[in-house]
């Protein structure tokens, strides 16, 4: 029993780790995704706001002429 507990645990402690570092490489990769998408977020955020500003301006300047 022992040795069947020696010879299966070694192999899943490497596997475990393998999975370990695989997970690590994932959430690093997705959290540098999430950050580029709310920067994107912002950044559109802005533009729209500008050009709501810009078309309320627009249409200010239609009605006084």
């Amino acid at each position: 029993c022992e040795n069947y507990k020696n010879l299966i645990s070694e192999p899943a402690r490497t596997v475990k780790c393998l999975k370990e570092q695989q997970l690590k490489k994932c959430v690093d990769h997705v959290t540098k995704i999430q950050t580029e998408l709310q920067e994107t977020v912002k950044d559109l955020a802005k533009g729209k706001k500008k050009y709501f500003e810009t078309e309320q301006m627009a249409h200010a300047v239609r009605e006084k002429a």
